[in-house]
């Protein structure tokens, strides 16, 4: 694997499962939790995206930034699939 492949998956992988976890809310509300990990996940891969990027670290930024916006991509549609369920 690339550098890019390894700093796309080591980003997007955890991020997604953790939002797809979280829907597990919608069945059981003790999942709902996990969105706020996955959130906290996020936030933790922004400032990855900024020392990488302070670094001079191409791949490795370009990777993450991949990973982070599949990453938001699944965070945002679990919350509104969470939302969704919220009576």
């Amino acid at each position: 694997m690339t550098t890019f492949q390894k700093a796309f998956a080591a980003t997007a992988i955890p991020l997604v499962l953790l939002s797809l976890v979280s829907t597990g809310g919608a069945w059981n509300e003790n999942l709902y939790f996990v969105w706020g990990i996955a959130l906290l996940g996020w936030l933790i891969a922004l400032v990855a995206v900024f020392v990488a990027a302070i670094m001079k670290k191409d791949e490795v930024t370009s990777g993450i930034l991949a990973g982070f916006g599949i990453g938001f991509l699944a965070l945002f549609v679990s919350c509104f699939a969470n939302l969704s369920t919220i009576n």
